[in-house]
């Protein structure tokens, strides 16, 4: 950065998820999870494991293009299985607000 620029370069990609092979990460993964359990059985489970794996994979490319960006970690507080920082939160199951 020069002395006379009073502008800070930002990256333009800051922002974007890890890639592997041009595919997000939790693409691959899925896709990696089910070749490996395609790999590791063999059988009629080899077909049923693939089947799965590509329905995942539509199935999550099709939630991504309709849902905000954190729509995973929103299902996991909704469901209780990650925890706020903050005790000061009420639980999610709540629905009705009384004070």
């Amino acid at each position: 950065m020069n002395e006379e620029s009073k502008y800070i370069d930002i990256n333009k990609y800051i922002d974007t998820m890890p890639m592997v092979m041009n595919w997000e990460m939790d693409s691959f993964i899925i896709a990696v999870g089910s070749a490996g359990f395609a790999i590791i059985f063999s059988g009629v489970f080899v077909y049923l494991s693939l089947f799965f794996g590509i329905s995942f994979l539509i199935i999550n490319e099709k939630i991504k293009d309709t849902k905000y960006k954190s729509y995973l970690t929103h299902i996991l507080y909704m469901l209780g299985l990650k925890k706020p920082k903050t005790n000061r939160l009420p639980k999610s199951e709540l629905r009705v607000f009384v004070g």
